[in-house]
């Protein structure tokens, strides 16, 4: 028999993202997820104590949770370079399935000003540090075996992770809604980002010439 308590509180997680995605984080009301979910208030009360506590779970659960299991599917017979790039395909995946099924999207703290609860910097700091972490290993051997150029891991791995984030930001967004003109370019084709990212902008010239 199903546990009605935990299906009425996925209906108000269900409730809270399409509000939250729909209205942003500062203009949710409470009334506006019991609303959208056919539960009363008081209800909503009963599984969430505040809007905030009802964002942390989102994020935990539904962000957090599957985000940091990747580095456990990674083929590691695979050249440093193909897991790196396996890891950032099943983040990309993960974060477009999101969108698609209308769970939770990256977008939605795209949307979301300040919060108080520090429960959701602590869950967004811990989804961070475990991608740093595992970049780091992963271009640190690729180092240590020569198949990446020698240099500092840490330094290597904050340079990944920042143009990736900026890049599956603009992904997200334009997925979701029209680009600015600016963005009229865009393509959601992954080849031109990891040759770049892998090989530079550099034209291999160019490289040699600077050497």
């Amino acid at each position: 028999m199903p546990d009605t308590r935990e299906s009425k509180k996925e209906l108000v997680l269900d409730a809270a993202f399409e509000t939250f995605l729909k209205k942003g984080y500062m203009n949710t009301k409470m009334s506006e997820v019991a609303a959208r979910s056919g539960l009363a208030k008081t209800t909503i009360y009963g599984y969430f104590s505040s809007k905030e506590s009802l964002f942390v779970e989102l994020l935990q659960s539904r962000v957090a949770v599957p985000y940091m299991s990747i580095g456990e599917r990674l083929d590691r017979t695979l050249p440093y370079s193909g897991q790196l790039r396996q890891f950032i395909e099943m983040e990309m995946e993960m974060l477009f399935g999101l969108i698609q099924e209308k769970k939770i999207v990256p977008s939605l703290l795209l949307y979301t000003e300040f919060f108080t609860d520090t429960n959701v910097t602590e869950t967004a700091q811990k989804i961070l540090s475990y991608k740093f972490r595992t970049f780091i290993d992963i271009i640190g051997k690729g180092m240590e075996s020569g198949e990446f150029r020698p240099g500092d891991p840490a330094t290597a791995a904050a340079c990944v992770i920042g143009a990736f984030n900026l890049y599956t930001a603009i992904a997200c967004k334009a997925s979701m809604e029209e680009m600015p003109d600016s963005f009229s370019g865009f393509s959601q084709d992954n080849k031109d980002f990891y040759e770049i990212i892998f090989s530079g902008l550099l034209q291999r010239t160019a490289m040699g010439n600077d050497e």
